[in-house]
């Protein structure tokens, strides 16, 4: 799948702090947009390097119900995997 982003969706993922964009559209489709070009560093532990995280979850009502969404990408750091660790 090849999407373009308009310049204000390219904006708004840009400034997102967590490299999450997400937005429920009023048929109730999901979208999630993550720029996999960016990285926000590394984990806590030091074993990955966090490309995308929404943190405690990404609270939405859908349905009239309180829903979260929990979603972490991230890669393994090469020394680590190249070790047999993490």
């Amino acid at each position: 799948m090849n999407a373009q982003l308009d310049s204000t969706t390219r904006q708004q993922l840009a400034q997102a702090a967590n490299n999450c964009l997400i937005t429920l559209a009023d048929d109730g489709v999901l979208t999630i947009l993550i720029d996999t070009r960016r990285n926000l560093g590394p984990s806590s532990s030091g074993k990955t390097t966090i490309i995308a995280s929404t943190g405690a979850g990404e609270k939405l009502t859908i349905g009239g119900k309180q829903t979260t969404i929990g979603l972490n990408i991230y890669t393994k750091l090469a020394n680590l995997a190249a070790q047999g660790q993490g």
